[in-house]
This record gives structure tokens, sequence and C-alpha cells, in this order.
């Protein structure tokens, strides 16, 4: 067997166009620049050899199955793996992973399998002489579930609580994307007292749900586990959590903003007490604790702020600004700002994000009110109105 897998018509045309695209830039619109600016003459030697790169990588690149081997040829290298050192493969969205028997060897992968023609008959042949160690993984998973007398009495009250998971999983991932676009495409709803509450909160039902579902739903778990996450909606409802923190509340001074990072600790602390104690070792991705600090920082942030501007019961310092510009930020939407000039302890002139109805109504020259508050953590914090 001497089987070829090349780059598809279809992707050949595009990449060479993009190439083409590439080159004529670098050698052309920035060779008229002067022959002096050594800055532009190293950009227009990467964009050249990018080009070079791509085209070299398209003529080159192909995947050949011979009678006892794989071997991918791309730009740089031609590597290869005997039939005999392969463990089984995985199938991600974008790469083909061939895992070796001797872990200790370099890994053999095929990036952007889609570019190859025919290649879902060069996958059908994987699935038909090697082991799929997702689809492996998958039902060990599954049989560990299945097998879980916690879980009820019979397999089928198991799969009935596994579904069961599935819905939940899915209902609070999708509560989450909807916080977050409904509240990127309503702004006035980001200054509403119960909208900040609930988005504050939202996080912290995912360790509930997570508590509650004996061990079924995770905080995150990989595409190929049968247990479900409450990840994204975590993820998504903290995002909107920093957008209306940043947008609803203005910070004079970040001295006690470490104190974040405690909120962060307890954050990740009880997501982790919340999750089970089963062994499971298909389920837990690699990087999964990472992926907890980076969300558990980015809570603990936005937390900090929403909780020491909103429940501030300090009295407010009144002053007076003037708007010295204004100016509306298309990017990812419509983004009034008014510029404000100097004001009490404020020495700088600060750019804050308004409603249009206030932009409309706050000309250059006119005067906004400021209203400064001590904060509950004592992080001085202000807002304006006309």
């Amino acid at each position: 067997m001497n089987q070829e897998y090349k780059v598809s018509i279809g992707y050949k045309i595009f990449y060479l166009i993009a190439a083409a695209a590439i080159f004529v830039f670098g050698a052309f619109i920035l060779g008229l620049t002067p022959r002096h600016n050594t800055g532009l003459l190293i950009a227009q030697t990467v964009f050249i050899a990018f080009a070079i790169l791509i085209l070299v990588s398209v003529l080159r690149g192909r995947i050949i199955v011979t009678d006892n081997s794989i071997i991918r040829v791309n730009f740089m290298q031609t590597k290869e793996i005997l039939f005999a050192d392969i463990k089984g493969f995985r199938i991600d969205q974008k790469t083909i992973r061939l895992e070796r028997i001797t872990p200790h060897d370099s890994k053999f992968s095929i990036a952007r399998y889609s570019d190859f023609a025919d290649i879902d008959d060069f996958k059908k042949w994987l699935r038909d002489n090697f082991v799929d160690l997702n689809s492996i993984e998958y039902q060990e998973g599954l049989n560990e579930i299945l097998a879980d007398s916690s879980l009820g009495l019979t397999e089928d009250e198991r799969k009935s609580k596994l579904a069961t998971a599935r819905n939940i999983s899915i209902a609070y991932s999708l509560g989450g994307v909807i916080i977050l676009i409904g509240g990127a495409l309503l702004h006035e709803i980001a200054t509403n007292i119960a909208v900040s509450v609930l988005v504050l909160l939202y996080p912290l039902l995912g360790a509930v749900i997570m508590y509650r579902s004996n061990g079924l739903i995770r905080f995150f778990s990989k595409k190929t586990s049968p247990y479900y996450h409450v990840f994204l909606g975590v993820y998504m409802s903290t995002l909107f959590l920093l957008v209306i923190s940043f947008t609803n509340y203005e910070i004079l001074d970040y001295h006690n903003i470490w104190y974040f990072v405690i909120i962060a600790i307890a954050f990740a602390g009880l997501m982790k007490l919340a999750s089970p104690n089963k062994v499971n070792t298909a389920s837990e991705p690699k990087g999964g604790i990472a992926v907890l600090i980076l969300v558990s920082l980015l809570y603990g942030y936005g937390c900090l702020l929403q909780i020491n501007c909103l429940f501030d019961k300090s009295p407010e310092k009144i002053y007076h600004a003037n708007v010295i510009d204004h100016y509306i930020n298309h990017n990812k939407g419509t983004h009034p700002y008014l510029r404000i000039d100097t004001w009490g302890p404020q020495t700088k002139v600060k750019d804050i994000q308004v409603s249009m109805s206030f932009y409309n109504g706050q000309p250059i020259g006119s005067a906004v009110t400021v209203h400064l508050k001590k904060g509950l953590f004592n992080i001085p914090w202000y807002n304006i109105s006309q």
C-alpha cells in the first residue's frame, strides 16, 4: 500500500491566492517605502518569506501511507511513524494526533487535516486499523457512571440522572451566554442593581450545581468525556461581571485592589470543594487547574469591584467637572465616551463610558456632577450624573 493524500484543489487555490496577495503586499507596497527605513525593510522581508512559506507548504504538504508506516510531509520536515509504534489516535477539531507506544519519542500529528483531499477516507482507514483513544476514554467514563450504584439501583436510573445532568449543564451554560450577549446588546440593564446581584451570584450557582450533581457535572471536562461541566456558564457570566464592573464604576485609587486575590482563592476553593472526590481519569483535562485559576482571578476582580461599590453605604462627596471632549468608539458596538477635566482628588483627565442618552445631553463645555464614595473595601470610586 502506498496512498498519498495531498492538499485539495480548493484549498490549493485558496492558499495560493493568499500567498500571492501577501507577496504582492510585501514586494510592491512596502517596496515603495524609502530604502533607509530598516524597520519597513524587515517587515517587507517577513511578508515575502511568509508568502513563500505558504507556497512551499501547499506544494510539499501531504500524508503518505506505506505498507508499514504513516509519513507526514510539511514545509519544514518529514516525519514518520511505524504502524508497530502506534498506540492509537485522536481526532480533534483541527488536528489528528497519533500516540506512540514509546511515549518518550517525538510526537506525531497532522495539523489542519481538513485541507487534504479524501481525508474522510484516511480517517476511516485509521478507525479500521487503530484504536480511537477518544472513543475509548469516553466509553471508560460512561462505564464508570453506569457502574456507580450511588447514582441509582438500576442502569436505567443512572442513565436518567446522566441525561438530567446534561440538561442542567446545557441550561446553565445557555444562561451564561444569554447574560453576556443580552448585557452587551442592552447596555442600560448593566446599571440595574438586581442585574448586578444576579451576575454576582450566577458563577456561584455553578458550584451548587456541581455539588448536587452526584459527580456528573464538573467545573471543566474534556469534550471526549461523558461528564458535563459548568465552565462555559461560569466564564460567560464572569466576563459580563467584569464588563459591568468597569462600566458602572470608576475607580479613583487602586491601592487595595489586591484584595481580589483573596476572593479568587475562596472562589477556587469553593469550586474544588463542590467537585466530586471520585477517581475519574477520563474527565479531567490537562490544564484544568490553570483554567480554574484564571477564571477565579477574573471573578475575584469583578466581584471585589461589585461588592466594594454596590454595597458601599459611605457618604458621598460632590464635585463638578467640565466635559472637554466626547467621542463614540465603534469597536464591537457603540460605546459613547465623555472626556472630563480634572476635579478634586482626580488630577488627570479621564475618559468615561456613558449611555447614549447621557452622551447626547452633555455637549462639550457642559458640566457634570461627580459622586465620590469611599468604597466598602476602602477602594474609592465615583460615577457621574448630569
